[in-house]
């Protein structure tokens, strides 16, 4: 079953419809993927970024998907990006943006860790399912 769901998560059409139905303050621009196994200090060469967006500037605003050879992976990885995510929460964030950051859709589907920062990233939690 768990083999089924990883099939079945499309991380294209997934980007698609986070940046059609989760309003970002700030346009995401698309960004190199690498940049943000650097940036969530993801070290495990397996795990692959499939899509990084963010927003310019101090904006905390951004859309990640990573993908892991296994769900054992998949969960080492969210928990990395919680951290991540957390550890943004205490840097000199504006209020607006830190609360962005604690309300952040960090939610893993099979292999893949799906990161939604907005002003409402509620529909992303749907979406990720």
């Amino acid at each position: 079953k768990t083999t089924e769901q990883a099939q079945a998560f499309d991380a294209a059409a997934v980007k698609a419809s986070i940046l059609e139905k989760v309003t970002f303050d700030k346009e995401v621009v698309e960004l190199k993927a690498e940049n943000a196994l650097v940036e969530y200090s993801i070290t495990d060469t397996n795990v692959k970024c499939l899509a990084y967006n963010a927003a310019p500037g101090t904006s905390a605003d951004q859309l990640v998907i990573f993908e892991a050879p296994d769900e054992a992976t998949a969960k080492t990885t969210l928990t990395q990006a919680q951290a991540y995510i957390s550890d943004m929460v205490y840097e000199s964030y504006a209020p607006e943006e830190a609360a962005k950051l604690n309300n952040a859709v960090i939610a893993q589907n099979g292999n893949y860790v799906v990161v939604v920062v907005a002003t409402d990233a509620t529909p992303a939690a749907a979406i990720v399912k």
